[in-house]
Protein backbone atom coordinates (compact mmCIF):
# COMPACT_ATOMS: atom_id res chain seq x y z
CA UNK A 1 0.00 0.00 0.00
CA UNK A 2 2.81 2.21 0.42
CA UNK A 3 3.76 1.92 -3.36
CA UNK A 4 0.13 4.11 -3.96
CA UNK A 5 0.95 6.49 -1.38
CA UNK A 6 3.69 7.48 -3.09
CA UNK A 7 2.51 7.15 -6.87
CA UNK A 8 0.30 9.28 -5.70
CA UNK A 9 1.86 11.98 -4.63
CA UNK A 10 4.59 12.06 -7.29
CA UNK A 11 1.43 12.35 -9.59
CA UNK A 12 0.14 15.65 -7.94
CA UNK A 13 3.74 16.96 -7.53
CA UNK A 14 3.36 16.50 -11.65
CA UNK A 15 0.36 18.84 -11.78
CA UNK A 16 -0.24 22.33 -11.19
CA UNK A 17 -2.18 23.95 -9.02
CA UNK A 18 -4.58 25.12 -11.37
CA UNK A 19 -5.29 21.48 -12.63
CA UNK A 20 -5.51 20.71 -9.36
CA UNK A 21 -8.16 23.29 -8.26
CA UNK A 22 -9.91 22.56 -11.56
CA UNK A 23 -10.95 19.09 -10.28
CA UNK A 24 -10.98 19.50 -6.65
CA UNK A 25 -8.48 17.39 -6.64
CA UNK A 26 -6.99 16.30 -3.00
CA UNK A 27 -6.17 12.91 -2.86
CA UNK A 28 -5.82 10.93 0.34
CA UNK A 29 -2.82 10.26 2.89
CA UNK A 30 -2.15 6.02 3.59
CA UNK A 31 -2.80 6.40 6.96
CA UNK A 32 -6.30 8.26 6.50
CA UNK A 33 -7.21 6.28 3.76
CA UNK A 34 -6.12 2.79 6.35
CA UNK A 35 -8.01 4.94 9.40
CA UNK A 36 -10.95 5.49 7.37
CA UNK A 37 -11.53 1.91 6.07
CA UNK A 38 -10.99 0.77 9.62
CA UNK A 39 -14.62 2.31 10.44
CA UNK A 40 -16.55 0.13 8.40
CA UNK A 41 -18.08 -2.41 10.64
CA UNK A 42 -20.39 -3.79 7.93
CA UNK A 43 -21.45 -7.54 8.20
CA UNK A 44 -23.28 -9.17 5.43
CA UNK A 45 -25.42 -12.51 5.57
CA UNK A 46 -23.20 -13.86 2.96
CA UNK A 47 -19.38 -13.07 2.29
CA UNK A 48 -20.03 -10.68 -0.69
CA UNK A 49 -19.76 -7.28 -0.78
CA UNK A 50 -19.79 -4.43 -3.23
CA UNK A 51 -17.62 -1.24 -2.37
CA UNK A 52 -18.11 2.31 -4.04
CA UNK A 53 -15.34 4.46 -4.83
CA UNK A 54 -16.46 7.71 -6.20
CA UNK A 55 -13.75 9.87 -7.26
CA UNK A 56 -11.21 7.26 -6.97
CA UNK A 57 -8.20 9.12 -7.79
CA UNK A 58 -4.65 6.22 -7.54
CA UNK A 59 -7.61 4.19 -5.70
CA UNK A 60 -6.47 4.45 -2.16
CA UNK A 61 -9.54 4.37 -0.47
CA UNK A 62 -11.16 1.67 -2.47
CA UNK A 63 -8.58 -0.78 -1.97
CA UNK A 64 -7.68 0.04 1.84
CA UNK A 65 -11.98 -0.66 1.86
CA UNK A 66 -11.53 -4.04 0.50
CA UNK A 67 -8.55 -4.75 2.44
CA UNK A 68 -10.55 -4.21 5.43
CA UNK A 69 -13.08 -6.41 3.99
CA UNK A 70 -11.19 -9.01 4.02
CA UNK A 71 -10.42 -8.81 7.65
CA UNK A 72 -13.90 -8.54 8.79
CA UNK A 73 -14.40 -12.55 6.81
CA UNK A 74 -15.54 -11.24 3.13
CA UNK A 75 -14.20 -13.19 0.56
CA UNK A 76 -15.85 -11.82 -2.40
CA UNK A 77 -15.01 -8.62 -3.46
CA UNK A 78 -16.68 -5.94 -5.62
CA UNK A 79 -14.98 -2.36 -6.38
CA UNK A 80 -16.65 0.01 -8.40
CA UNK A 81 -14.81 2.89 -8.97
CA UNK A 82 -15.63 6.57 -10.81
CA UNK A 83 -13.01 9.06 -11.94
CA UNK A 84 -13.06 11.45 -14.50
CA UNK A 85 -8.93 12.68 -14.70
CA UNK A 86 -7.82 10.64 -17.65
CA UNK A 87 -4.70 11.39 -16.68
CA UNK A 88 -4.62 9.05 -13.40
CA UNK A 89 -6.51 6.34 -15.07
CA UNK A 90 -3.36 4.09 -16.00
CA UNK A 91 -2.20 4.33 -12.21
CA UNK A 92 -5.90 3.38 -10.97
CA UNK A 93 -6.19 0.73 -13.31
CA UNK A 94 -2.10 -0.35 -12.08
CA UNK A 95 -2.78 -0.17 -8.34
CA UNK A 96 -6.34 -2.26 -9.06
CA UNK A 97 -4.73 -4.58 -10.73
CA UNK A 98 -2.17 -5.04 -8.31
CA UNK A 99 -4.89 -5.71 -5.67
CA UNK A 100 -6.42 -8.34 -7.92
CA UNK A 101 -3.69 -9.88 -7.97
CA UNK A 102 -2.48 -9.96 -4.53
CA UNK A 103 -5.95 -10.72 -2.92
CA UNK A 104 -6.54 -13.82 -5.40
CA UNK A 105 -3.07 -15.10 -4.42
CA UNK A 106 -4.98 -15.98 -1.00
CA UNK A 107 -8.48 -16.67 -2.61
CA UNK A 108 -9.85 -13.88 -2.10
CA UNK A 109 -12.07 -13.36 -5.41
CA UNK A 110 -11.84 -9.33 -6.33
CA UNK A 111 -13.31 -7.96 -9.56
CA UNK A 112 -13.68 -4.04 -9.92
CA UNK A 113 -14.54 -1.97 -12.92
CA UNK A 114 -13.45 1.27 -13.70
CA UNK A 115 -16.08 4.08 -14.73
CA UNK A 116 -14.67 7.24 -16.94
CA UNK A 117 -17.25 9.19 -15.89
CA UNK A 118 -19.30 11.56 -13.47
CA UNK A 119 -20.64 10.06 -10.65
CA UNK A 120 -22.41 13.23 -9.95
CA UNK A 121 -23.75 13.78 -13.41
CA UNK A 122 -24.10 10.01 -14.27
CA UNK A 123 -24.58 8.32 -11.08
CA UNK A 124 -24.35 4.84 -10.50
CA UNK A 125 -28.28 2.59 -11.00
CA UNK A 126 -26.92 -0.47 -8.60
CA UNK A 127 -26.95 -0.12 -4.67
CA UNK A 128 -24.01 -0.69 -2.81
CA UNK A 129 -22.66 -1.99 0.67
CA UNK A 130 -19.98 0.00 1.48
CA UNK A 131 -18.98 3.41 -0.06
CA UNK A 132 -15.62 4.95 0.98
CA UNK A 133 -14.66 7.90 -0.20
CA UNK A 134 -12.80 11.49 -0.39
CA UNK A 135 -15.01 13.81 -3.03
CA UNK A 136 -13.92 16.76 -4.64
CA UNK A 137 -13.68 20.10 -3.35
CA UNK A 138 -15.31 22.80 -5.34
CA UNK A 139 -18.40 25.57 -5.79
CA UNK A 140 -19.73 25.53 -8.96
CA UNK A 141 -22.09 28.47 -10.43
CA UNK A 142 -26.01 28.45 -11.16
CA UNK A 143 -25.66 27.77 -14.49
CA UNK A 144 -23.12 24.41 -14.23
CA UNK A 145 -24.36 21.31 -14.78
CA UNK A 146 -24.11 20.65 -11.24
CA UNK A 147 -27.03 22.67 -10.35
CA UNK A 148 -30.10 21.06 -9.37
CA UNK A 149 -28.48 17.78 -9.84
CA UNK A 150 -29.02 16.46 -6.66
CA UNK A 151 -32.64 18.58 -6.51
CA UNK A 152 -34.21 15.30 -6.16
CA UNK A 153 -32.39 14.47 -2.76
CA UNK A 154 -32.07 18.02 -1.10
CA UNK A 155 -32.65 21.70 -2.34
CA UNK A 156 -29.59 23.76 -3.07
CA UNK A 157 -26.16 23.57 -4.40
CA UNK A 158 -23.50 23.78 -1.47
CA UNK A 159 -20.45 22.90 -2.79
CA UNK A 160 -19.89 19.66 -5.16
CA UNK A 161 -18.33 17.27 -1.76
CA UNK A 162 -22.34 17.57 -0.50
CA UNK A 163 -23.34 16.35 -3.96
CA UNK A 164 -21.02 13.37 -3.91
CA UNK A 165 -21.93 12.57 -0.44
CA UNK A 166 -25.76 13.03 -0.91
CA UNK A 167 -25.65 10.60 -4.34
CA UNK A 168 -23.31 8.04 -2.92
CA UNK A 169 -26.11 7.87 0.10
CA UNK A 170 -28.79 7.75 -2.00
CA UNK A 171 -27.16 4.49 -3.73
CA UNK A 172 -26.33 2.14 -0.55
CA UNK A 173 -28.56 -0.44 0.64
CA UNK A 174 -30.21 -0.57 3.42
CA UNK A 175 -28.06 -0.59 6.30
CA UNK A 176 -25.13 -0.01 4.40
CA UNK A 177 -22.07 2.29 5.11
CA UNK A 178 -20.85 5.46 4.25
CA UNK A 179 -17.39 6.70 5.46
CA UNK A 180 -16.28 10.12 3.57
CA UNK A 181 -13.79 12.87 4.50
CA UNK A 182 -14.72 16.43 3.49
CA UNK A 183 -14.31 20.05 5.50
CA UNK A 184 -16.17 20.62 8.15
CA UNK A 185 -18.40 23.31 6.79
CA UNK A 186 -20.99 21.23 6.24
CA UNK A 187 -22.04 20.57 9.59
CA UNK A 188 -23.16 24.47 10.33
CA UNK A 189 -24.30 27.68 8.00
CA UNK A 190 -27.52 28.10 6.04
CA UNK A 191 -26.08 26.57 3.01
CA UNK A 192 -26.01 23.10 3.84
CA UNK A 193 -29.02 23.18 5.93
CA UNK A 194 -30.90 21.11 3.88
CA UNK A 195 -28.14 18.67 2.62
CA UNK A 196 -27.46 18.30 6.54
CA UNK A 197 -31.10 17.64 6.74
CA UNK A 198 -30.90 14.95 4.26
CA UNK A 199 -28.08 12.83 5.91
CA UNK A 200 -30.09 13.14 9.49
CA UNK A 201 -33.32 11.89 7.46
CA UNK A 202 -31.74 9.35 6.22
CA UNK A 203 -28.72 7.79 8.64
CA UNK A 204 -27.07 7.34 11.75
CA UNK A 205 -24.15 9.28 12.82
CA UNK A 206 -22.25 6.47 14.23
CA UNK A 207 -18.57 8.53 13.82
CA UNK A 208 -16.84 11.39 13.34
CA UNK A 209 -13.26 12.49 13.12
CA UNK A 210 -11.73 15.85 13.43
CA UNK A 211 -8.83 16.71 13.04
CA UNK A 212 -7.57 19.85 15.06
CA UNK A 213 -5.16 21.04 12.54
CA UNK A 214 -6.34 22.83 9.48
CA UNK A 215 -3.70 21.87 6.88
CA UNK A 216 -2.23 18.64 8.52
CA UNK A 217 -4.78 16.37 6.95
CA UNK A 218 -3.35 17.23 3.26
CA UNK A 219 0.08 18.20 3.62
CA UNK A 220 0.91 17.93 0.31
CA UNK A 221 -1.86 21.45 -1.13
CA UNK A 222 -3.09 24.60 -0.38
CA UNK A 223 -5.90 23.23 1.80
CA UNK A 224 -6.82 25.36 4.68
CA UNK A 225 -10.26 23.98 5.56
CA UNK A 226 -10.62 22.33 8.87
CA UNK A 227 -11.38 18.29 7.95
CA UNK A 228 -13.68 15.84 9.51
CA UNK A 229 -14.46 11.84 8.49
CA UNK A 230 -17.59 10.75 8.98
CA UNK A 231 -19.55 7.42 9.01
CA UNK A 232 -23.01 6.68 8.41
CA UNK A 233 -25.08 3.75 8.22
CA UNK A 234 -28.50 4.10 6.02
CA UNK A 235 -31.59 4.00 7.51
CA UNK A 236 -30.15 2.93 11.13
CA UNK A 237 -31.40 4.16 13.99
CA UNK A 238 -29.47 7.23 15.63
CA UNK A 239 -27.69 5.87 18.69
CA UNK A 240 -24.63 7.36 20.43
CA UNK A 241 -22.24 9.16 18.25
CA UNK A 242 -18.03 8.44 18.97
CA UNK A 243 -16.72 11.20 18.52
CA UNK A 244 -12.49 11.11 17.97
CA UNK A 245 -9.70 13.67 17.42
CA UNK A 246 -6.30 13.94 16.37
CA UNK A 247 -3.99 16.97 15.94
CA UNK A 248 -3.22 15.67 12.24
CA UNK A 249 -2.02 12.58 10.63
CA UNK A 250 1.55 11.80 12.87
CA UNK A 251 -1.40 11.33 15.96
CA UNK A 252 -3.83 9.71 14.05
CA UNK A 253 -3.32 6.52 15.61
CA UNK A 254 -4.08 7.26 19.40
CA UNK A 255 -6.77 9.55 18.96
CA UNK A 256 -8.73 10.65 21.88
CA UNK A 257 -12.04 8.68 22.18
CA UNK A 258 -15.48 9.84 23.65
CA UNK A 259 -18.89 8.77 23.20
CA UNK A 260 -21.72 11.52 23.28
CA UNK A 261 -25.65 10.99 23.22
CA UNK A 262 -27.09 12.19 19.83
CA UNK A 263 -28.72 15.19 21.02
CA UNK A 264 -25.73 16.47 22.50
CA UNK A 265 -23.89 16.39 19.15
CA UNK A 266 -26.85 16.97 16.58
CA UNK A 267 -28.98 20.14 17.52
CA UNK A 268 -32.68 19.39 16.81
CA UNK A 269 -34.00 21.80 18.93
CA UNK A 270 -33.62 24.47 16.03
CA UNK A 271 -34.25 23.75 12.31
CA UNK A 272 -31.19 24.02 11.30
CA UNK A 273 -29.82 20.79 12.46
CA UNK A 274 -26.35 22.08 12.84
CA UNK A 275 -23.56 19.09 13.94
CA UNK A 276 -21.38 20.02 17.18
CA UNK A 277 -17.83 18.29 16.93
CA UNK A 278 -16.48 18.81 20.62
CA UNK A 279 -12.49 18.23 20.14
CA UNK A 280 -11.77 16.90 23.62
CA UNK A 281 -14.53 15.76 26.76
CA UNK A 282 -14.03 19.41 28.21
CA UNK A 283 -15.18 21.25 25.57
CA UNK A 284 -18.19 19.25 25.21
CA UNK A 285 -18.68 19.63 29.02
CA UNK A 286 -18.28 23.20 28.23
CA UNK A 287 -21.28 22.94 25.26
CA UNK A 288 -23.55 20.80 27.50
CA UNK A 289 -23.21 23.44 30.42
CA UNK A 290 -24.02 26.16 28.21
CA UNK A 291 -26.73 24.39 26.61
CA UNK A 292 -28.55 24.63 29.43
CA UNK A 293 -28.99 27.88 29.71
CA UNK A 294 -32.33 29.18 28.88
CA UNK A 295 -32.50 31.52 26.43
CA UNK A 296 -31.87 32.12 22.55
CA UNK A 297 -31.78 35.16 20.50
CA UNK A 298 -35.38 34.99 19.95
CA UNK A 299 -36.11 34.31 23.30
CA UNK A 300 -34.35 38.12 24.14
CA UNK A 301 -35.89 39.59 21.73
CA UNK A 302 -32.58 40.41 19.89
CA UNK A 303 -32.19 40.92 16.15
CA UNK A 304 -28.68 40.09 14.33
CA UNK A 305 -27.78 41.91 10.87
CA UNK A 306 -24.85 41.91 8.63
CA UNK A 307 -23.80 45.27 7.87
CA UNK A 308 -25.60 46.37 4.96
CA UNK A 309 -22.74 48.77 3.48
CA UNK A 310 -20.41 47.15 0.93
CA UNK A 311 -17.83 49.47 0.21
CA UNK A 312 -16.83 48.89 -3.04
CA UNK A 313 -20.17 49.01 -4.58
CA UNK A 314 -21.13 52.11 -2.02
CA UNK A 315 -20.92 54.49 -4.96
CA UNK A 316 -21.66 58.27 -3.57
CA UNK A 317 -22.30 56.29 -0.11
CA UNK A 318 -19.07 56.82 0.62
CA UNK A 319 -17.27 59.17 -1.76
CA UNK A 320 -15.75 62.59 -0.35
CA UNK A 321 -17.76 64.98 -1.20
CA UNK A 322 -18.21 68.45 0.26
CA UNK A 323 -21.15 70.31 2.14
CA UNK A 324 -22.97 66.84 2.48
CA UNK A 325 -23.99 65.82 5.80
CA UNK A 326 -22.26 62.46 6.72
CA UNK A 327 -21.56 59.51 9.29
CA UNK A 328 -18.89 57.13 10.71
CA UNK A 329 -18.92 53.68 8.61
CA UNK A 330 -18.39 51.34 11.17
CA UNK A 331 -15.99 48.61 9.65
CA UNK A 332 -13.70 45.77 11.12
CA UNK A 333 -11.12 47.19 12.00
CA UNK A 334 -13.10 50.12 14.36
CA UNK A 335 -13.32 47.10 17.14
CA UNK A 336 -10.69 47.82 19.59
CA UNK A 337 -10.72 45.42 22.64
CA UNK A 338 -14.37 45.87 24.19
CA UNK A 339 -15.17 48.78 22.19
CA UNK A 340 -15.76 50.23 18.61
CA UNK A 341 -13.61 53.07 18.24
CA UNK A 342 -13.77 55.80 15.41
CA UNK A 343 -11.52 58.67 14.61
CA UNK A 344 -11.72 58.94 11.30
CA UNK A 345 -7.37 58.89 11.17
CA UNK A 346 -7.08 55.65 10.14
CA UNK A 347 -5.92 55.19 6.55
CA UNK A 348 -8.82 52.88 6.21
CA UNK A 349 -11.79 55.59 7.92
CA UNK A 350 -14.64 56.27 5.60
CA UNK A 351 -17.67 58.14 6.39
CA UNK A 352 -21.44 57.52 5.16
CA UNK A 353 -23.12 60.18 2.97
CA UNK A 354 -26.44 61.05 3.84
CA UNK A 355 -27.70 61.42 0.49
CA UNK A 356 -30.57 60.59 -1.57
CA UNK A 357 -31.52 57.02 -0.70
CA UNK A 358 -29.35 56.88 2.82
CA UNK A 359 -31.92 55.13 5.09
CA UNK A 360 -32.13 51.43 3.90
CA UNK A 361 -28.22 51.28 4.87
CA UNK A 362 -28.69 52.53 8.07
CA UNK A 363 -29.84 52.30 11.51
CA UNK A 364 -30.80 54.03 14.65
CA UNK A 365 -27.60 55.59 16.72
CA UNK A 366 -28.36 53.34 19.79
CA UNK A 367 -26.03 50.59 21.96
CA UNK A 368 -25.29 47.80 19.67
CA UNK A 369 -23.03 44.33 20.01
CA UNK A 370 -20.91 44.35 16.93
CA UNK A 371 -19.21 41.32 15.50
CA UNK A 372 -16.19 41.07 13.33
CA UNK A 373 -17.08 38.42 10.42
CA UNK A 374 -14.46 37.06 9.76
CA UNK A 375 -11.39 35.78 12.37
CA UNK A 376 -8.09 35.20 10.94
CA UNK A 377 -6.56 31.72 11.16
CA UNK A 378 -3.97 32.54 13.93
CA UNK A 379 -6.83 34.45 16.31
CA UNK A 380 -7.00 33.01 19.70
CA UNK A 381 -10.56 33.53 19.75
CA UNK A 382 -12.94 32.88 17.00
CA UNK A 383 -15.80 35.77 18.62
CA UNK A 384 -14.04 39.42 18.34
CA UNK A 385 -16.72 41.66 19.46
CA UNK A 386 -17.44 45.38 20.81
CA UNK A 387 -19.61 47.30 21.97
CA UNK A 388 -20.85 50.13 19.88
CA UNK A 389 -21.53 53.37 21.49
CA UNK A 390 -23.52 56.29 20.35
CA UNK A 391 -21.75 58.85 22.03
CA UNK A 392 -22.76 61.75 19.89
CA UNK A 393 -26.42 62.84 20.86
CA UNK A 394 -26.79 64.65 17.84
CA UNK A 395 -26.45 61.95 15.27
CA UNK A 396 -29.17 59.93 14.48
CA UNK A 397 -28.15 56.84 12.74
CA UNK A 398 -25.11 54.66 12.34
CA UNK A 399 -23.79 53.01 9.16
CA UNK A 400 -22.36 49.40 9.47
CA UNK A 401 -19.95 48.00 6.64
CA UNK A 402 -20.06 44.59 5.87
CA UNK A 403 -17.22 42.97 7.09
CA UNK A 404 -18.95 43.18 10.84
CA UNK A 405 -22.29 41.90 12.15
CA UNK A 406 -24.11 43.87 14.57
CA UNK A 407 -27.05 42.41 17.77
CA UNK A 408 -29.75 44.72 18.59
CA UNK A 409 -33.22 44.36 20.23
CA UNK A 410 -36.41 44.49 17.82
CA UNK A 411 -38.55 46.18 20.68
CA UNK A 412 -36.31 48.24 22.44
CA UNK A 413 -33.19 50.04 22.90
CA UNK A 414 -30.58 47.89 23.91
CA UNK A 415 -28.73 49.46 27.45
CA UNK A 416 -25.56 50.65 28.41
CA UNK A 417 -25.12 47.62 30.80
CA UNK A 418 -27.24 44.88 28.41
CA UNK A 419 -24.33 45.56 25.56
CA UNK A 420 -21.56 45.72 28.07
CA UNK A 421 -22.74 42.25 29.16
CA UNK A 422 -23.56 40.59 26.24
CA UNK A 423 -20.29 41.37 24.64
CA UNK A 424 -18.47 40.38 28.06
CA UNK A 425 -20.50 36.99 27.75
CA UNK A 426 -19.21 35.97 23.67
CA UNK A 427 -15.91 37.27 24.73
CA UNK A 428 -15.54 34.32 27.56
CA UNK A 429 -13.26 31.32 26.88
CA UNK A 430 -16.08 29.52 27.60
CA UNK A 431 -18.32 30.75 25.33
CA UNK A 432 -15.37 31.13 22.70
CA UNK A 433 -14.99 27.36 23.13
CA UNK A 434 -18.53 26.42 22.87
CA UNK A 435 -18.63 28.54 19.27
CA UNK A 436 -15.87 26.37 18.31
CA UNK A 437 -17.70 23.16 19.09
CA UNK A 438 -20.73 24.11 16.43
CA UNK A 439 -18.34 26.17 13.99
CA UNK A 440 -15.67 25.57 12.14
CA UNK A 441 -15.50 27.91 10.12
CA UNK A 442 -13.04 31.27 10.59
CA UNK A 443 -16.26 33.07 9.37
CA UNK A 444 -18.49 34.12 11.81
CA UNK A 445 -22.05 33.58 10.05
CA UNK A 446 -25.75 35.51 11.64
CA UNK A 447 -27.15 32.53 10.95
CA UNK A 448 -25.05 30.66 13.84
CA UNK A 449 -25.08 33.30 16.23
CA UNK A 450 -28.93 33.27 16.09
CA UNK A 451 -28.75 29.55 17.62
CA UNK A 452 -26.76 30.15 20.47
CA UNK A 453 -27.73 29.86 23.78
CA UNK A 454 -27.92 32.99 26.05
CA UNK A 455 -28.29 33.59 30.27
CA UNK A 456 -31.01 35.18 31.25
CA UNK A 457 -31.50 39.35 30.58
CA UNK A 458 -31.04 39.66 34.32
CA UNK A 459 -27.71 37.99 34.39
CA UNK A 460 -26.56 39.95 30.88
CA UNK A 461 -26.75 43.30 32.62
CA UNK A 462 -25.57 42.50 35.95
CA UNK A 463 -22.24 41.46 34.85
CA UNK A 464 -22.72 44.63 32.34
CA UNK A 465 -23.31 47.30 35.34
CA UNK A 466 -20.64 45.51 37.16
CA UNK A 467 -18.21 45.71 34.80
CA UNK A 468 -19.05 49.52 34.16
CA UNK A 469 -19.24 49.93 37.99
CA UNK A 470 -15.42 48.34 38.45
CA UNK A 471 -16.35 45.77 40.15
CA UNK A 472 -15.16 42.60 38.03
CA UNK A 473 -12.21 42.11 35.43
CA UNK A 474 -13.20 40.49 32.20
CA UNK A 475 -10.94 37.47 33.39
CA UNK A 476 -13.84 36.70 36.13
CA UNK A 477 -16.52 36.18 33.57
CA UNK A 478 -15.91 32.52 32.76
CA UNK A 479 -16.01 31.99 36.51
CA UNK A 480 -19.32 33.93 36.60
CA UNK A 481 -20.63 32.38 34.35
CA UNK A 482 -19.41 28.62 35.15
CA UNK A 483 -21.28 29.25 39.12
CA UNK A 484 -24.21 30.22 37.09
CA UNK A 485 -25.11 26.96 35.19
CA UNK A 486 -23.64 25.17 38.35
CA UNK A 487 -26.81 26.03 40.43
Amino acid sequence: MEHIDLNQDQFLQQRSHIERKKLGQYFTGLQIAKFMARLSRIKLSTKNIVILDAGAGAGILGICAAYHAVKMGHNKISLICYEIDSAILPLLKQHLEETKESLEAIDIKFDYEIRVSDFVLSPPTEFFDLCCINPPYFKYSSISPYAKSAKDLFKGDPNIYALFVARALDRLKPEGEIIFITPRSFTNGLYFKNFRKYLIQNSSIDNIHIFKSRRDAFKNTEALQENVILKLTKSGTQKNITVTSSYGVDDLELPEINIYPSKLIIDKNTSELFIRIPENKKDADILELVERWPNTFKDLDYFISTGPVVEYRAGDFTKDLENIESIPLINAHHISNLEVKWTGAHPKDRNFNLINGFSKWVVDNNYYVVIRRISSKDQKKRLTTAVYIPSNSKQKYVAFENHINFIGSKSRKMSKEEAYGLVLILRSDMYDTYFRNISGNTQVNATEIKTLKLPSLDLIKKIGKCWIDNKIKEKNIDEILKDTLRK
